[in-house]
């Protein structure tokens, strides 16, 4: 018997037919098991330039049963983690202190879970040092993150993030943290190295350019580990403004956005794996806006390629479908499938609600 279950965080890839297929049919029926139970997923997508000739297919199919409006009920949230964006981080910190390191799987592995513990780990009540905050960590995460089920695909952003044994050594300040954030939500970038600062969001002129060029975000959590932690989540409005004014969505939103997302910050004064201070923001929404560029723009598949290796939710989702759609309109590999049981339709089913959550994390007003 269990006494008590917070819920499940399962880890799988969109790339490999094994994990890919057995993954999604054990989630598809994880909910017959433990009905009650909730779901969080953590979804490794395969490096933009390629792993396997497939990976478009294996993709298509598994973010399409995923994300099903049937599956709402039964797996509440998902993680986005790019192989693109994590080896970039890794080879901008790790091999600036060592220029030999040789850069695998597991550093990746390292810094994806670093990411997921610091959100995760528990925190401290504001006003009571001595109580824990939230022991339903992962359900606290899904009701603050994934209000809804058409906006259930959340990002993480860790700052800072250097080799172990230059950790001790850091020397950023919340302020300063507090601002590279901003600028990373701002941007819609997950890497905090080479930060594009002519975007701005203050004053009338930036604030017209940055909403035609960018999206709002939905909402986010953001938790402080480390000396003073506490004092900014006593004082939350002042770090909160700070780090994501004029970013989330403002006022009443109009459909199909809903209004059951929150906005927390929580903390806990123990430094996390020996950085003196660090800051690590999970969100939902945001990234560049992508309604302008149209089927006949030669320029389309590049540009989202570029951006979903970057992390971008919407370009993530439309360049896997844009990627599957090539592939069978050629009907290239399609036969290995076809001999398994695929349709056209059980395909184009895969690809439509691909393309319908795409469209809804591409349209979200700012107003």
């Amino acid at each position: 018997m269990c006494d008590s279950l917070d819920g499940f965080l399962v880890t799988m890839s969109l790339a490999g037919g094994t994990g890919s297929g057995v993954g999604t049919k054990l989630l598809t029926h994880l909910s017959d098991i433990v009905p009650k139970a909730c779901v969080l997923t953590q979804l490794i997508w395969p490096f933009t330039r390629g792993e396997v000739s497939v990976q478009a297919y294996n993709a298509i199919l598994t973010l399409g049963h995923l994300l099903s409006p049937s599956t709402a009920n039964s797996l509440d949230g998902f993680i986005m983690h790019h192989n693109d964006t994590l080896h970039k981080i890794c080879s901008n910190r790790l091999l600036a202190s060592d220029p030999k390191c040789q850069i695998g799987m597991d550093h990746l592995n390292a810094l994806l879970t670093h990411q997921l513990a610091g959100i995760l780990q528990p925190t401290i009540n504001d006003t009571q040092s001595e109580c824990f905050k939230d022991k339903k960590r992962l359900t606290a995460y899904l009701l603050d993150l994934c209000g809804h089920p058409d906006f259930r695909i959340t990002r993480l952003r860790c700052l800072p993030y250097m080799p172990v044994e230059n950790r001790k050594f850091c020397t950023e300040t919340w302020s300063q943290l507090a601002r590279h954030a901003r600028q990373m939500l701002l941007t819609g970038s997950a890497v905090e190295d080479k930060l594009d600062w002519s975007v701005n969001a203050s004053g009338i002129g930036s604030r017209n350019r940055i909403e035609n060029s960018h999206l709002p975000l939905l909402s986010y959590l953001s938790v402080l580990r480390g000396d003073g932690a506490i004092d900014h989540v006593r004082d939350s409005d002042t770090f909160i403004h700070s780090l994501t004014r004029d970013l989330l969505i403002s006022g009443a939103p109009p459909a199909p956005v809903p209004t059951s997302f929150g906005s927390v910050i929580l903390g806990h004064p123990r430094h996390f794996g020996n950085y003196p201070r660090s800051l690590f923001v999970a969100s939902n929404g945001g990234g560049q806006r992508m309604e302008n560029f149209s089927n006949a723009d030669i320029d389309r598949k590049q540009f989202l390629m570029s951006a979903a290796s970057s992390g971008d939710t919407s370009a993530s989702l439309k360049y896997i479908s844009f990627r599957a759609w090539e592939l069978f309109a050629s009907r290239a590999y399609v036969h290995q499938y076809e001999k398994y049981g695929l349709t056209t339709d059980v395909f184009m089913d895969c690809v439509a609600t691909v393309e319908q959550i795409a469209h809804s994390y591409s349209t979200i007003p700012w107003h």
